[in-house]
């Protein structure tokens, strides 16, 4: 109780209080000043566009108002007589948390750039828009804001911070080779964003023992869900030195297969038969006439082999289930017209006497 009587006869009560008042005050006021703030810096881009304006008013106002408080608690704080060693340590606390504040403020407001930049890129040329250099972007912000904020936080409280950083860079050797893999998939990812083979989105096939559609490419591995559900993480190194179907990209698909039909099946039929579907080929108003093919192609051990080929420019693989189940309805039609029957593996058998 002594100390603390001591304490307040030896400082300037009246300043004291002030200091204090102002910090209260402060802490009321700092939303409002900090929207107030926010909405002169804002005004050149509320003029030409009020939703981002807004958007950037309600994503910066909260971490502004409180920068203000923590700046004045530094300026409030020499007026609080205390201790050296207590002023020190206050005044590199509130510093610390100063520049993070400062740091998540420069975040959020790359943040909401970069997703402007993007959208506005996806409705000019969305076609080619890719989600990938996007997520690849955020992530190079993320690591190099948190890198950029912890040097300056640490050299609040570490006065050699060269010194520092020179002994962490002899470890630095032991650590780049423990994260071989690590920076392999680095480049990887370096790799897949300057080259794009596919996009967030896209279908892909990967040496035709993975396949799925692409949900996120990031610094580290690409995530993809197959078509049983489940999501597979393929790491960038592997995925960029690997052969990749994107089947998304393809401006058609190439249908081939081959009917079998019994080897009772009269010449005059079979060539009925052949036309037939020749011209049902014709007529689809999804298949491409210069890609229609079919022919009596070869004796089979149990039946004549007519081979058909064709293609669809429907890229997509259920457009293109559609179409060939359509198409495989009008070739068993065509049999039955033609008057041929499919054969199926048999085995003759031939008693002599």
């Amino acid at each position: 109780m002594e100390q603390v009587q001591t304490y307040f006869a030896s400082i300037d009560l009246t300043t004291w209080l002030i200091a204090c008042g102002l910090i209260v005050v402060m802490f009321i006021i700092k939303r409002p000043l900090a929207s107030v703030i926010l909405r002169g810096m804002l005004s050149a881009v509320k003029r030409k566009n009020p939703d981002k304006a807004a958007q950037l008013l309600e994503r910066l106002t909260k971490l502004l108002g409180y920068i203000l408080f923590v700046s004045l608690l530094l300026v409030a704080l020499p007026y609080i007589d205390l201790s050296d060693t207590t002023t020190t340590f206050i005044n590199r606390a509130l510093t610390s948390l100063l520049l993070f504040l400062a740091y998540s403020l420069l975040y959020r407001t790359l943040m909401v750039t970069v997703n402007w930049y993007f959208d506005a890129k996806a409705k000019k040329k969305p076609d080619r828009f890719n989600l990938s250099a996007r997520n690849f972007l955020i992530s190079g912000i993320r690591v190099a804001v948190i890198v950029l904020a912890a040097i300056s936080v640490l050299s609040r409280w570490v006065s050699n911070l060269s010194g520092l950083v020179a002994g962490l860079g002899i470890s630095s050797l032991a650590v780049a080779l423990a994260a071989q893999d690590s920076l392999s998939n680095f480049f990887g990812s370096i790799s897949i964003m300057l080259d794009k083979p596919f996009d967030v989105g896209d279908y892909i096939v990967i040496k035709d023992e993975l396949q799925g559609a692409v949900e996120r490419v990031g610094l580290r591995s690409t995530r993809i869900r197959q078509l049983s559900g489940s999501l597979v993480t393929v790491p960038n190194a592997n995925l960029a030195s690997a052969v990749v179907y994107n089947e998304t990209k393809r401006s058609q698909r190439r249908i081939h297969f081959t009917v079998g039909l019994e080897y009772k099946t009269p010449a005059e039929n079979l060539r009925a038969f052949v036309k037939a579907v020749e011209a049902l080929l014709l007529e689809d108003p999804d298949v491409q006439n210069d890609s229609v093919k079919v022919w009596f192609d070869a004796f089979a051990e149990s039946s004549l082999g007519v081979d058909i080929i064709y293609r669809v420019e429907k890229p997509n693989y259920y457009d293109m289930l559609t179409i060939r189940e359509r198409v495989n309805h009008g070739v068993m039609q065509a049999a039955k017209t033609a008057g041929v029957s499919f054969a199926f593996p048999s085995l003759s058998l031939y008693k002599t006497d």
